[in-house]
């Protein structure tokens, strides 16, 4: 098992607007990540209802989790913990549509 800590950088953390650029992102990798807040709750990152459930507020850690074994995890990790540490309601920001 893979795992990154990460601080979400979008102010209102992972509402609806971010959780849905972030489960869009996460469905375009090829492996299956989840994101774990610190009571241990966890979520898939592809489903965007399951990741605002969680009530990730900005600024608060999270950890990403792959299982290692999975076509392209390390990658997969990587690229959604760089999202998370980005403003992804930001209109400005690269990369992000809505």
């Amino acid at each position: 098992m893979l795992r990154r800590q990460v601080v979400v950088a979008t102010p209102r953390g992972l509402g609806e607007e971010a959780a849905g650029r972030f489960a869009t992102a996460a469905r375009g990798q090829p492996a299956r990540v989840h994101v774990v807040v610190a009571d241990g709750r966890s979520a898939e990152a592809r489903s965007t209802l399951a990741v605002v459930e969680l009530g990730v507020d900005g600024g608060q850690e999270v950890t990403l989790t792959v299982d290692d074994t999975q076509p392209g995890a390390e990658a997969s990790l990587e690229a959604l913990a760089a999202l998370l540490a980005r403003d992804l309601e930001a209109d400005d920001e690269p990369g992000l549509e809505a």
